[in-house]
C-alpha cells in the first residue's frame, strides 16, 4: 500500500536538525519526511519517490565544515538518484544561509550532471531554483508559533515565484481529489450491501466494474486492467467537468502566449500527446509499436528489404533525387514498424483470433519531402520534381510530427494496402519500441476503415 507520499523531503546528517525542521512543517500543515543521510548507501534499494516538490538539503552532509564541489557535491546528487524516480517531476531545493556561499555553485553543478528531461533509471531532472533560508532568523524568533509562521511563509513565497510550477500542482490536486471522490463513490455503493464485512461489500463492487469492462471473458489475469480502465474513465470524466476555474491560473497560462518567450519544441510537445515509450506487456494491445522483423524472422508475413520497401511504399522516389546525405539518413534513421489495431473490445473480452497490425515507417522530418506526391512532368531525370506541397497519396496518412528519445523528429506514416495478421506469441518480434495514445490511434483507425469501405466511382470530364 503506497502510503509514503510526501510533498517535501529534508536531508540531514543530524536527526536533530532534521526531525526539528519537519516537526515545524508538520504544524505548518505540510506532509515532509526526514532522511538522515550521509552518503552511505549500503544495501537499501533505490526508493523512487513520485510528486516530491520541495527538498530541504543540508549541504555539509559529511559534517565536517568543508564543502567542496568534489566531495560533497557527489553526496547531494546520489541523495537525490537514490530517492527521487527519474519521473518525479519539478522540484526546488532549500538550503541554510550557513552554506548560502555553497548553494549557487551545488545549483549549477547539479544542472550540469542530472538529466535535463525525463530518462527512466538515469536520475531525476536538477532542481528548477534554489532558495535560501536564514535559520538563524527563524531561531531567533520567541516562540515556536513564530518559527512555525515564518518557515510556512517562506515556502509560499517561494512557491508563488513559480506560478507555472503552481498551476501544475493544482492540476495535481485536481487529480487527487478526483480519485478520493471515485474511491469514496465506491464505498459508499459497498456500504449499501451492509454484510457486515466492508472488505468484502467492495470486492463484489470490484468485480461488478471489472464484469462491466471485461464481461464473460473476465478471468483473473484480465481483472485488474478491466477494472482500472472503467475506473480511468470515470476519473477522468471527474476531473474534466468538476473544475472550477481559476482566473490567476488561467492568466499564468495566457502569460506563456508572449513571443519574448523561448521557443518550445513543437515534438516533444506532440510526443508527450500521442506516444509512450514506457516498457510494454507480455503481449499486444491496440497501439503496440514493433520493429517489422528482420528478414529470416520465419513468420508467415513477407521478408522484406527495409530500404527498399521504404522507397517503394512509402516515398515517391526517381533514382538520383536523393543526395548521398538523405540516402544515409534514410539507412540510419528510417524505420519500418507493425502497429497493432486489433480493437481494444475484442483484447478486453478475448474475441481476436490472430492479432492485427497494419505497416507504417518512421520517416525523419529532414526526408518527409520525399513522400509527398510529386509531379512527373517538372523535371528531367535524375533531378529534383516539384512536389504538391505537403499533400500524400489516399493509402498514406501522416502523424503529427513527434520525437525519438534522443529528441530527434520524426513523422509515422501508415499505409492502409498494408494490413497483416498473424498469431503473435510473446517474442516472436520483439519489443514494443512505443505506444501509440488513443487519441491518435483513433483517428487513424477511423481514416483506415474509411479506406477499406470506400466504394469508388467513374465520371467523365467534360
Amino acid at each position: 500500500m503506497p502510503v509514503n507520499f510526501s510533498r517535501i523531503l529534508i536531508f540531514d546528517d543530524k536527526p536533530e536538525e532534521g526531525i526539528r525542521i519537519a516537526k515545524g512543517l508538520w504544524r505548518a500543515g505540510f506532509s515532509a519526511r526526514f532522511i538522515q543521510w550521509d552518503g552511505s548507501i549500503g544495501d537499501s534499494p533505490a526508493e523512487n519517490l513520485n510528486g516530491v516538490r520541495i527538498v530541504f538539503m543540508d549541504i555539509d552532509l559529511l559534517n565536517d565544515g568543508n564543502v567542496s564541489e568534489s566531495k560533497t557535491f557527489p553526496i547531494i546528487q546520489q541523495a537525490l538518484t537514490h530517492f527521487l524516480n527519474s519521473a518525479n517531476g519539478p522540484y526546488i531545493m532549500i538550503t541554510w544561509t550557513t552554506w548560502a556561499k555553497d548553494s549557487e555553485p551545488l545549483f549549477v553543478w547539479l544542472q550540469e550532471r542530472l538529466p535535463k528531461f525525463h530518462k527512466k533509471g538515469i536520475g531525476p531532472l536538477p532542481p528548477i531554483a534554489m532558495h535560501i533560508i536564514d535559520k538563524e532568523k527563524i531561531d531567533e524568533l520567541p516562540d515556536e508559533g513564530s518559527k512555525e509562521t515564518e518557515l510556512k511563509r517562506s515556502i509560499d513565497n517561494y512557491l508563488k515565484e513559480l506560478d507555472a510550477i503552481a498551476c501544475l500542482t493544482d492540476w495535481e490536486a485536481q487529480i487527487q481529489n478526483a480519485g478520493c471522490e471515485t474511491i469514496h463513490s465506491m464505498m459508499s455503493i459497498a456500504n449499501q450491501v451492509g454484510s457486515g464485512n466492508a472488505n468484502n461489500d467492495l470486492k463484489k463492487t470490484l468485480w461488478s466494474l471489472a464484469k462491466a469492462e471485461g464481461e464473460r471473458h473476465l478471468t483473473k489475469n484480465n481483472a485488474q486492467k478491466n477494472l482500472y480502465a472503467v475506473l480511468s474513465q470515470i476519473h477522468f470524466d471527474r476531473t474534466n467537468h468538476n473544475l472550477i476555474p481559476d482566473l490567476d491560473l488561467g492568466k499564468t497560462i495566457m502569460e506563456g502566449s508572449d513571443p519574448d518567450l523561448p521557443l518550445i519544441s513543437h515534438s516533444e510537445i506532440n510526443t508527450m500527446l500521442h506516444l509512450d515509450y514506457s516498457a510494454g506487456g507480455e503481449m499486444p494491445a491496440p497501439g503496440d509499436v514493433y520493429k517489422y522483423p528482420e528478414q529470416g524472422h520465419g513468420i508467415q508475413i513477407p521478408e522484406i528489404i527495409v530500404e527498399k520497401f521504404l522507397k517503394t511504399n512509402f516515398m515517391d522516389l526517381r533514382t538520383g533525387e536523393m543526395n548521398t546525405e538523405e540516402k544515409k539518413e534514410l539507412v540510419q534513421t528510417a524505420k519500418l514498424f507493425l502497429v497493432e489495431i486489433t480493437p481494444p473490445c475484442d483484447h478486453a473480452q478475448n474475441k481476436f483470433v490472430w492479432n492485427r497490425f497494419i505497416v507504417a515507417a518512421q520517416i525523419p522530418s529532414k526526408l518527409i519531402q520525399f513522400c509527398w506526391i510529386a509531379n512527373n512532368d517538372t523535371s528531367e531525370e535524375g533531378k529534383p520534381r516539384k512536389r504538391f506541397g505537403d499533400k500524400l497519396p489516399d493509402y498514406l496518412w501522416k502523424s503529427p510530427e513527434v520525437a525519438d528519445k534522443d529528441g530527434s523528429p520524426f513523422y509515422i506514416l501508415y499505409n492502409s494496402r498494408l494490413v497483416i495478421s498473424f498469431d503473435y506469441a510473446p517474442g516472436i518480434i520483439g519489443d514494443r519500441q512505443f505506444r501509440i495514445r488513443q487519441p491518435l490511434l483513433s483517428d487513424m483507425v477511423g481514416w483506415l476503415a474509411r479506406q477499406n469501405s470506400r466504394i469508388g466511382h467513374l465520371a467523365v470530364a467534360p
